[in-house]
Parts: C-alpha cells; sequence; structure tokens
C-alpha cells in the first residue's frame, strides 16, 4: 500500500518540521503547498528536503485562502505523480497517531471500496503558552470531544476524475454536481486518531489571527463564514485589544472546535495525559 499525504501551509515555522518528520514516518511522502509565508516556513521545508525527507514543495501566490480547491489541485498532483492509494489530507497542525505503519495499513483495508476514510481529531491542550511547539503541547488532550470531528484519507480515483472536490477544512469529499457529499467511511478511533494542536503559544495564535482571517476574509462569497467563525471571533478580540493570557489560551485552545456560547471555563476543562510520541524527531522531542 502506497500513503501520501497534502498538506496547505502558511507561517508554521513553530511546528512545520515536528509535523513532515512525524508523518513520514507513516506515510511514503508529502506534498505541501506553502500559501505565502513570510516567516522561515519556506526555508524550513527546502532544508528537509535537501536533507532527502520525501517532500514536493509547491507555491500559490493567491492572496485568498482557498483551502479547498488547493487541496483538490494537490491531492489530484499526488496521485498523477506518484503510486498512492490514498492520500492524507492534513493541516500543519494535525499528527497521524497509530501504533505502527502496520496497523495503520490494517485500519485503511477497512474501507469499503469507492469510498474514502475519515480520522477523529483528539484535541490537545498545551501546558505551557510561553514557548514554541514542543512535547509540552501535545501531552494532555481532552478527556472527551465535545463536538467530534474529523479529516480526510483520500482513495484515488476519485479527484482524478475531476467528478470530486475537497471541502474546505478538508473534512469532506464532494460531488461537484451537486455538493453533496461522496461515500465516507469513519476509521475506528481504537486504530488511527489525528492529535490536532492548534493553539500552541501566544506568538503564533496571534500571527495565526492576523494573518489567516484576512486571508480567509479576502476569499469572499466563496468561504463560507460560519466555517471560521473563531478565526473571525478571535480577529475581533485582538481588534479590540484583549489580551491573549495563559488562561484565555487555555480555554481557547479546549474549545477550539465549539462555538463560543458553549464554551467551558478554564475550571472545568476535563483533561487526561495521554501523550503522543512524536515519530522522527529524536526520541520524542523537537
Amino acid at each position: 500500500m502506497h500513503l501520501w499525504g497534502v498538506s496547505m501551509v502558511r507561517n508554521e515555522a513553530d511546528i512545520v518540521e515536528a509535523f513532515v518528520r512525524h508523518n513520514l514516518a507513516f506515510l511514503d511522502g508529502l506534498v505541501v503547498l506553502d500559501h505565502r509565508s513570510v516567516d522561515p516556513t519556506r526555508a524550513i521545508l527546502q532544508r528537509l528536503k535537501a536533507e532527502g525527507l520525501k517532500l514536493i514543495l509547491v507555491q500559490t501566490g493567491e492572496t485568498a485562502f482557498f483551502q479547498g480547491g488547493e487541496i483538490t489541485r494537490i491531492a489530484s498532483e499526488a496521485f498523477q505523480r506518484t503510486s498512492a492509494d490514498f492520500v492524507f489530507a492534513l493541516d500543519a497542525d494535525e499528527f497521524i497517531r497509530a501504533a505502527s505503519r502496520e496497523a495503520l495499513e490494517a485500519a485503511l483495508a477497512g474501507i469499503p471500496p469507492a469510498t474514502h476514510g475519515r480520522i477523529a481529531w483528539l484535541s490537545y491542550v498545551p501546558d505551557a503558552f510561553d514557548r514554541p511547539f514542543g512535547r509540552h503541547c501535545v501531552r494532555h488532550r481532552l478527556r472527551e470531544e465535545r463536538i467530534l470531528r474529523h479529516k480526510l484519507v483520500i482513495r484515488r480515483g476519485f479527484v482524478e476524475t475531476g467528478a470530486f472536490m475537497v471541502s474546505e477544512g478538508n473534512h469532506w469529499v464532494l460531488q461537484l454536481a451537486d455538493g453533496r457529499p461522496a461515500s465516507h467511511h469513519a476509521i475506528s478511533p481504537e486504530m488511527v486518531r489525528l492529535a490536532h494542536c492548534p493553539v500552541r503559544s501566544r506568538a503564533q495564535l496571534e500571527a495565526k489571527t492576523r494573518v489567516g482571517f484576512p486571508a480567509l476574509r479576502a476569499a469572499g462569497g466563496q468561504i463560507d463564514a460560519n466555517m471560521a467563525y473563531h478565526w473571525r471571533e478571535l480577529h475581533e478580540d485582538l481588534q479590540a485589544g484583549i489580551a491573549l493570557t495563559d488562561d484565555r489560551l487555555r480555554v481557547i485552545a479546549a474549545n477550539y472546535t465549539v462555538p463560543r456560547a458553549d464554551w467551558v471555563p478554564s475550571g472545568q476543562i476535563d483533561l487526561v495525559e495521554d501523550p503522543l510520541i512524536l515519530r522522527g524527531t529524536g526520541n520524542g522531542a523537537v
């Protein structure tokens, strides 16, 4: 079985090396599209490629953030340029969690024919927010996901046909004819999950919000505002001068997938210690 991943990244210098090294412990290669990064993200990716890691690097000059269209494009490129049977649509803050490559392949073998896979998130909350991404960011996760989110594993033959596209957020493969989801299969979380760590530090979240939301807004009517409500609300908070204290960052991280009206306050956040072993980075270190 041949497995590749695709990702669209922007200003992810704090996490992109760990993302690449860890996920390439499970995948045969990654196609990474850099979306106008102005931090060292691009240089880090080029260094990793020069080191010999299996990376295909592409770029876009678009100001607006059209993730669905771009992931569709590079997923198609991955299928055309490689022998991939499945392509994982990953963000830079997502890490495959499985016992081994063999266990991952066994899980994928259980996906019915003519069907895509979906992998559930595990939401991690860092122990501290005063330094870049590291093991302290993926030690504790939510005991239970209040809203269960999934990300895509795309089967060969679908995106290639031109009849399908990846949704914004990489949650579904959609039929172009009517916009309805294609056939999907939820992979057992006992076999494979994605460790998700969108909030790592104060500096990271502030920079991401100040750059990311204007890019989403530039996409205009092509992006459903309800899909990016957290970026819009965080941007409004920063514009209003609301400080990103450690307590507030913890609340944001714990409620990342939940509408603000339903946020759980700091004292009610229920975490469990379940550290992710960061592969390819030297004994779990970054």
